[in-house]
């Protein structure tokens, strides 16, 4: 990250929830063309989604018609518009206009979060053991000369068995680390654009991948560090699932996309403007003595895609914004990493929008979290970042009401010494929240802590000090 990003992002990093453990491990990173402008047309147009299954059975549908229950969440359907379910309910076809075609896709966004089985959760809880085991087990030393990446693979597997010190039942030591799929592939030239930040000279563009020759060399290194400084070296990604580690290329990966809604206050654009000129002026940018006193403000001609890129937020292809300034309502399609950073962007935003405006929203967060009540929420020897991630999607989950830019809440932890990432987070908690509305289990949970709570427009935050 460069100087001048890290600086635009450092506001945000008080704010701003970091997953430590990313999926996806990836050198460089993603460009695109965003799809941003005016309110949707009336131009209808149908497209077709692919539900969470089974839809039905997970009590999604509410019993309620395709049009009903998209109505119930807020999506307007004009003359002409229509909607179905499709294939016993698993599918959903939808001829409506492009706003309220993107307001759908937020609502398809909240039933995969909602949709999260237990099957799920198991995989996730999988793939952090194996994630822990990548960085508790040490490699004492790694030395390879212009090796062969397949090599050094089959090295890693080894090593990874070896220097296993956390597992006991030795056929459960070691991490499956999978390339095979990658045995007859070449590598392919970075496109000029939407590419990475390097260019792939020609000799290694005729080399299979597997044949790269590595030079490395360090001693007690993680075998996470470990592999993601063979990856960077092979120009390669990798992930990890519950499965294990899997090389790929990056023009393979797909990044996921999710789409939200959020309420924002009246002349939203102009309070993101001033935050674009107050940190131009700051002191990450000193002033610049070749530059006429009577320039513009850096945000006077920026679109809210442009204002957003300047604050340092990114949009990987098939992203987009769309600001619906006569209904105060702003479309996000974006990676999770970057919508977190956008959320703490609107936190910004929030606080410099009218005390009427953030009243109103407080109040429409303490009603909703009065009336939530949890029947079956426990927690044993959790993380607090686990806790804030399970009680976010069971209010999701059970907001029936909020009309989809309404939905759910954000929990933020923060502290007086803003970090990026902060060890509070990993803070172990045991406590039955069972029969508590969602009020009374955020106090509760506070009080364990000894934290703090506090209602904000978009949800909840805990002060540590």
């Amino acid at each position: 990250m460069n100087s001048t990003l890290s600086c635009r992002l450092n506001r945000l990093d008080s704010l701003k929830t970091v997953n430590p453990f990313p999926f996806l491990f990836a050198v460089g990173f993603l460009s695109g063309l965003p799809l941003s402008g005016e309110e949707g047309k009336a131009k209808l147009t149908t497209k077709t989604f692919t539900l969470p299954e089974p839809f039905a059975e997970l009590g999604l549908d509410e019993g309620l018609t395709a049009q009903a229950l998209l109505e119930k969440h807020g999506v307007v359907f004009p003359d002409g518009s229509s909607a179905q379910f499709l294939e016993a309910g698993n599918r959903l076809k939808v001829t409506n206009n492009e706003e309220e075609l993107m307001i759908l896709e937020a609502v398809v966004t909240l039933w995969d979060r909602i949709g999260y089985t237990k099957r799920d959760e198991e995989r996730e809880k999988q793939r952090e053991q194996i994630e822990q085991k990548l960085i508790e087990t040490i490699i004492p030393r790694l030395k390879f000369e212009e090796t062969p990446l397949s090599e050094i693979i089959v090295w890693l597997e080894e090593a990874s068995v070896e220097f296993d010190l956390m597992t006991e039942d030795s056929l459960e030591k070691g991490i499956k680390i999978s390339a095979e799929h990658l045995r007859d592939v070449q590598y392919n030239p970075v496109p000029d654009e939407g590419g990475f930040g390097f260019e792939l000279n020609k000799s290694l563009s005729e080399t299979k991948i597997l044949d790269t020759p590595i030079t490395i060399h360090f001693g007690n290194i993680p075998l996470l560090e470990a592999l993601r400084e063979i990856a960077s070296l092979a120009r390669l990604g990798f992930s990890v699932t519950e499965n294990g580690v899997s090389f790929q290329p990056y023009h393979q990966f797909e990044i996921s996309l999710e789409t939200k809604v959020y309420p924002v206050p009246p002349e939203f654009r102009q309070h993101l403007k001033s935050l674009v000129d107050a940190q131009e002026s700051s002191e990450c940018f000193p002033e610049d003595p070749f530059r006429a006193k009577k320039d513009k403000k850096v945000s006077q001609n920026l679109t809210t895609h442009e204002l957003l890129e300047w604050m340092g937020i990114s949009f990987p292809v098939g992203s987009f914004i769309h600001l619906l300034e006569a209904k105060n309502r702003f479309v996000v399609k974006n990676s999770s990493d970057q919508i977190e950073l956008i959320e703490a962007l609107l936190g910004m935003v929030d606080a410099k929008a009218s005390p009427e405006w953030q009243s109103q929203q407080k109040a429409m967060i303490e009603s909703k979290l009065a009336s939530i009540q949890f029947s079956d929420l426990s927690f044993t020897k959790a993380s607090f970042y686990k806790v804030r991630e399970k009680l976010e999607r069971e209010i999701l989950r059970l907001d029936t009401e909020s009309k989809i830019w309404n939905r759910g809440i954000t929990i933020e932890l923060k502290e007086a010494d803003s970090k990026l990432w902060s060890d509070q987070w990993d803070r172990e908690i045991s406590i039955n929240l069972e029969n508590n509305t969602a009020i009374e289990a955020l106090e509760k949970l506070a009080a364990e802590l000894d934290w703090k709570v506090m209602i904000q427009p978009r949800g909840v935050t805990f002060l540590t000090d």
